[in-house]
């Protein structure tokens, strides 16, 4: 029941002892058909008394109906409060892989093996890639697990595209990091260091891309990115009987370090969308007690 309604019984209840004291106290132009029985002031008493019920029952009535209301408004309030308790641990925890995604690509430690595996420091330089390469396996896992919407809002799915961007070509970066700390020793001219013939070369680049391929056999956008940016395809096709072969393989190597400036430079662009998806989340989170 509205206000309006409570308004318009309170001035009945008002009007009605006005009106039957008005009749009371005229002529009754109907007196045959509805004579006026008992006295005047018995009437007014009666009316009194169902003026006052009804009004404390009204008042009864409107107390209850903005207890009501109070109610559910608490109710309300303390869903929301509820729903924006979880929202914001839900938040924190995304925070923390969000962070857990930018760490994992700890380009300053593949700096250091990059340059360790040309001033041919293989060992140590291969112990750090494959720490590097099982850090980025783990993370690409877990990070899936956040946003498992399929309506995903445009931050969210930016950030999802930009991280899945990043951590193929910086998987591919160290994956084919490994294969050379694999070949280049190798091809040492140190004593007593056994010797890999350009077949063997070309034999283990072909193992290791289709481990790659295999260990991404529901991924067709990270085989299509290694199909047409590793090195390992471009050295499947070389001729190992080209006596030209060792010269581009080394050709090779070189271009190989070129890209870790652009992986690089791909980080900015994933902090970029990190913070866009940060924001837009607590944006989100905040309106739910608005």
């Amino acid at each position: 029941m509205k206000i309006k309604h409570y308004i318009l019984i309170l001035l009945a209840i008002v009007a009605t002892p006005i009106i039957v004291n008005f009749i009371l106290y005229s002529n009754n132009p109907i007196s045959n058909w509805l004579p006026t029985v008992g006295l005047p002031s018995e009437w007014i008493g009666f009316w009194g008394n169902v003026a006052g019920n009804i009004l404390g029952g009204l008042i009864v009535l409107i107390v209850l109906h903005y207890t009501l209301k109070e109610n559910v408004v608490l109710r309300e309030t303390q869903i929301k409060t509820i729903k924006y308790t979880q929202q914001q641990t839900w938040l924190d925890n995304l925070r923390q892989q969000l962070i857990g995604n930018y760490n994992m690509l700890d380009m300053q430690s593949l700096s250091i093996a990059l340059y360790k595996l040309q001033q041919g420091e293989y060992g140590e330089a291969q112990i750090s890639l494959l720490s590097l390469n099982r850090n980025v396996e783990f993370q690409a896992n877990s990070s899936s697990l956040y946003f498992l919407n399929d309506n995903l809002f445009r931050a969210e799915q930016e950030y999802i595209d930009s991280l899945k961007r990043i951590m193929t070509e910086y998987g591919c970066l160290v994956n084919d990091s490994i294969f050379f700390t694999s070949i280049l020793p190798y091809l040492s001219t140190k004593p007593n260091m056994p010797v890999m013939t350009n077949e063997d070369i070309v034999k283990l680049a072909k193992s290791s891309y289709n481990a790659v391929i295999e260990s991404s056999m529901h991924d067709t956008e990270t085989q299509n990115y290694y199909s047409e940016n590793s090195i390992l395809p471009i050295i499947m096709t070389l001729d190992f009987r080209d006596t030209e072969f060792l010269s581009k393989f080394n050709e090779l190597f070189l271009e190989h370090y070129q890209k870790f400036s652009i992986v690089h430079a791909r980080k900015y662009e994933l902090i970029r969308c990190t913070e866009n998806v940060l924001r837009y989340e607590e944006h989100r989170i905040n309106q739910i007690l608005e």
